[in-house]
């Protein structure tokens, strides 16, 4: 149990940690705790999402290589699983419902939608490195659950009315890919785990 716990804060922390020094560095001029607090906020579920889809790193390439056998570019051509589709939907919502939130400048539909294409791409793209699908299925399904994300924040902005823009410390690109570079870079499960586990 220990073990697992500090293999998950491991974890959390190359990927957020760098990520947030890198922001705080970038905006030190307009630095509010407000807005490391945002960030972190950002950093926190998109590092839970690289875990959750189970996003490649370096070590995954240097261990497998490359399978681009494992690669599905026909929509909806393989078995069809309504509950892995239903959570490739969810677990993208939040995209399309923090990205505009904090960022005026993303409280457009194509920006936030393709915000959310960037992230799946980065993910689909880094799982042929360990021995996972890319799958067009799940781009589609996730950009879908991003375009959910911005319109449950336009029913949300219709009742809260949101007129100013949060002061954020970076541009959202620019935390996507601080958040999964340090991952890719930092994060080797495999050996982390043979040292806590011992085999």
């Amino acid at each position: 149990m220990m073990e697992k716990f500090i293999l998950i804060m491991y974890e959390i922390f190359v990927t957020i940690i760098p990520t947030i020094l890198i922001v705080l560095i970038l905006g030190r001029k307009k630095i509010k705790k407000l807005s490391v607090l945002r960030v972190g906020v950002i950093c926190c579920y998109l590092c839970a999402l690289y875990s959750v889809t189970g996003a490649g790193t370096i070590y995954n390439l240097i261990r497998y290589g490359v399978n681009v056998r494992q690669i599905n570019i026909i929509p909806f051509s393989n078995d069809i699983d309504m509950i892995v589709y239903l959570l490739n939907i969810i677990i993208f919502i939040p995209v399309g419902f923090l990205f505009p939130y904090y960022w005026k400048k993303n409280r457009e539909l194509g920006k936030t939608c393709a915000l959310g294409f960037v992230i799946t791409l980065l993910i689909e793209g880094s799982q042929l490195l360990n021995n996972r699908i890319f799958d067009i299925d799940d781009i589609i399904l996730n950009v879908f659950g991003t375009i959910c994300g911005y319109f449950g924040f336009k029913v949300y902005n219709k009742f809260f009315l949101l007129k100013s823009d949060y002061e954020m410390l970076a541009a959202p690109i620019t935390i996507i890919g601080f958040t999964f570079m340090s991952r890719w870079l930092l994060f080797d499960e495999f050996h982390v785990a043979k040292v806590l586990y011992g085999f």
